[in-house]
């Protein structure tokens, strides 16, 4: 369960071991900042991981990016957050956290890591050579320790005066991270620190870096502009005036190629959650606002006509959709403050 923390945790460590952070070392208690406390884990972490890689016995490069999971399971058993024998034991879950989270942070914690050792308990396979059983319950921490305190709401890079700061900054504005985050075969320990830091960050950061995101935007637009082209050579329309006036029907011929609705042409919630994962994760949060907002439009009473003609009941969720997408990048716009008050 926790054994995840120790990948995202690990990640943060390029900023937050320098002494300026303050006293890692110092048993957390009720009056410890939250922050301090991930500052604490994070410090083991990397040095466990560094143990890990350097114990453990790989073929090549490529066979050690290969069994990520299976460093971190290293790193969850030296740790004691996992049993010796590679199993989920909620004995040790319960121990680490007790141990390592003052009492005001435990009821906090475990209920938002509890599902995820859950996942673990009766599916890891601690015989598999690669530990692919591993990865659902790691997974679900990285996607939940986002959660567990304000340091990764509020990052400031700069709080620690690390010498290597200017570097993190201009490393977290590139795209690398996010190339590193899936790709996974650069196994240096600073390195994977650093890049699930800045995922991390961006993810709940209101703040994205706009030239990132209008790439993505780009790239969806164009791959769409050419499945709308592979409908309208499918479909039969009798002359160009029917073809404009099944505009709508093209476009969600579009978007079951795309998989964001059923091969039967339904709306799915499933399809629109795949859709936002396939998009980089500094860029989840906002996708996922815009397509909450797009099936509300067309659920329920609302559901579209999969018969109709003209497709024209699909039109509320395409506009929204469209409007959406191409609204991705933008900030928020800010109330407008100061207003003079109307007459009493």
């Amino acid at each position: 369960m926790l054994l995840k923390v120790c990948l995202i945790l690990t990640l943060v460590s390029a900023v937050l071991h320098s002494s300026a952070c303050g006293d890692m070392e110092e048993k957390p208690n009720a009056s410890t900042p939250c922050r301090q406390i991930v500052a604490r884990i994070v410090k083991r972490q990397l040095a466990e991981i560094t143990t890990c890689i350097n114990t453990m016995q790989f073929k090549n490069k490529k066979d050690r990016a290969n069994k990520l999971a299976c460093i971190i399971k290293c790193v969850g058993i030296r740790e004691k957050i996992i049993a010796p024998d590679g199993k989920f034991d909620q004995a040790h879950a319960d121990a680490f956290m007790e141990r390592e989270i003052p009492a005001n942070y435990l009821p906090f914690a475990k209920t938002l890591l509890q599902k995820c050792f859950d996942i673990g308990v009766g599916m890891v396979d601690p015989n598999e050579e690669y530990c692919h059983s591993y990865k659902p319950a790691i997974k679900c921490i990285m996607d939940e320790v986002t959660n567990l305190c304000e340091v990764f709401l509020n990052f400031e890079y700069h709080s620690c005066k690390s010498s290597h700061s200017d570097f993190i900054v201009e490393f977290c504005k590139s795209s690398i991270p996010l190339m590193v985050y899936k790709v996974l075969n650069i196994m240096d320990p600073r390195l994977i620190a650093i890049t699930l830091l800045c995922i991390v960050n961006f993810t709940n950061s209101q703040e994205i870096d706009v030239h990132a995101c209008k790439r993505e935007v780009a790239k969806t637009v164009k791959r769409q502009l050419a499945l709308i082209s592979v409908c309208i050579n499918e479909m039969k329309f009798e002359n160009k005036k029917d073809r404009s006036a099944k505009l709508a029907c093209i476009v969600k011929c579009a978007a079951i190629h795309e998989k964001l609705l059923t091969p039967e042409g339904a709306l799915s919630k499933d399809a629109a959650i795949a859709f936002i994962e396939n998009l980089p994760p500094f860029l989840h949060p906002r996708a996922s606002k815009m397509m909450e907002g797009c099936l509300a439009l067309a659920i329920g009473e609302k559901a579209p006509d999969m018969e109709e003609m003209y497709c024209r009941t699909y039109t509320p969720y395409i506009k929204c959709f469209m409007e959406g997408t191409t609204n991705l990048c933008k900030e928020p716009k800010k109330p407008k403050t100061g207003a003079k008050a109307g007459p009493a």
